[in-house]
């Protein structure tokens, strides 16, 4: 499956994510994020840096064994910021034979 898509399911899940607050939800968000990202930062890690990082702090912050403790305003804002992030990446990087 292409990059690209993999990342628009990832903006989809997080934008479910608002409607869908509850733990179960949350919980299933935090791994498939955080497996998006870490996926993510692999294939790019040879290409960008950057990219890589970015991958990589979004893949800790999602982390369901460890998770940050995030509340009110701030996960919000790291939420819509996570999507930002996949969105741009979606059209910026040029993997579409991965």
């Amino acid at each position: 499956m292409k990059l690209k898509y993999i990342h628009i399911v990832a903006v989809v899940i997080l934008l479910i994510g608002f409607a869908l607050l509850h733990d179960l939800y949350h919980t299933f968000l935090r791994y498939a994020i955080m497996g998006i990202a870490g996926y993510s930062a692999i294939l790019v890690s040879d290409i960008s840096k950057k990219w890589l990082v970015t991958f990589v702090i979004i893949a800790i912050f999602y982390n369901p064994f460890m998770p940050i403790p995030l509340v009110g305003i701030a996960w919000f804002i790291f939420h819509i910021l996570s999507i930002i992030v996949f969105i741009i990446a979606s059209f910026l990087l040029k993997l579409d034979e991965l």
